[in-house]
């Protein structure tokens, strides 16, 4: 094991925040802070982020992974991942004071861990050198609609556990058809940007993550999941709602796909593949 591992305590607004520490032995002056979305703590689901934070340490990059506010072992109250600002740069912070080598950090997210690091980058924080955006949580009602539709109601209606189901009289078919029908008519909305302009601190989250993403020229890796509606949904919304049209296309963004793998990455395949991804991206960039 060519890194060291310590518990790091650090403040956020008066709270304490608990993380791990991975620390190579000759460490990059890049490294990686791993914000954890959604209701988990600094392990992540099937400790993917102890297995990633010391992947990417063997690798030579440091890598903090925490509990923000609210969660886990850290003080507070929890907030939406739309208001977590002040928890990665306090984050940024203990990182960069837990390895002098530092000079600039990665920020790395799961789903919406994933979009509060690109809302985190309106601040414009120079130490932020890249993002790594897995499966990022970019949803509007007509965007998930249509995703359900495509890829899980199309697929399902060809599902012989659904036949099975329907004639043993174990699923019914008035309500699985009422929501297939709504999910059906929310898709018929053109995505649109909410009234309240371009800088607007009340426009929808996705729409602030296309805004500050189009002023980020740093690099950008995204990892969408080959079996993941999250993944799909993302898909549909950068291509369609007009914000993002163009965004994944720079040169600066680099797009990746993990076939068959799911929301999490949790089989082992799948998560070998992901660290491998992220690690010869961080050596390229």
């Amino acid at each position: 094991m060519n890194f060291h591992e310590r518990p790091v305590v650090f403040s956020c607004e008066m709270h304490p925040l608990v993380g791990i520490a991975s620390i190579p032995e000759r460490p990059s002056d890049r490294g990686v802070v791993i914000i954890v979305g959604g209701p988990q703590y600094r392990a992540g689901s099937h400790r993917q982020f102890v297995r990633l934070a010391r992947g990417l340490a063997n690798a030579g990059f440091a890598a903090l992974r925490f509990d923000r506010r609210g969660m886990g072992d850290s003080g507070g109250e929890p907030a939406s991942f739309e208001f977590i600002e002040a928890d990665i740069e306090a984050a940024i912070v203990a990182l960069m004071a837990s390895c002098g080598a530092l000079r600039h950090v990665v920020l790395l997210g799961l789903c919406d861990a994933a979009s509060a690091a690109s809302l985190y980058i309106s601040r414009l924080d120079e130490r932020v050198a890249g993002l790594v955006l897995l499966n990022p949580e970019v949803r509007s009602d007509q965007s998930f609609a249509r995703a359900q539709v495509k890829h899980y109601y199309a697929r399902r209606l060809f599902s012989r556990q659904l036949w099975s189901n329907l004639i043993a009289g174990k699923t019914d078919p008035i309500h699985s058809g009422w929501e297939a029908a709504r999910a059906v008519l929310r898709g018929f909305t053109r995505l649109s940007s909410p009234q309240g302009g371009r800088h607007s601190a009340d426009a929808a989250y996705h729409v602030r993550m296309a805004h500050a993403l189009a002023t980020f020229d740093r690099p950008v890796l995204v990892v969408l999941s080959g079996n993941d509606l999250t993944a799909r949904t993302f898909e549909l919304h950068t291509e369609e709602a007009r914000e993002w049209h163009g965004l994944l296309a720079r040169p600066s963004v680099t797009r990746r796909d993990v076939e068959n793998a799911d929301h999490t990455f949790s089989e082992h395949t799948a998560r070998v593949a992901v660290e491998r991804l992220i690690i010869e991206w961080l050596g390229t960039h």
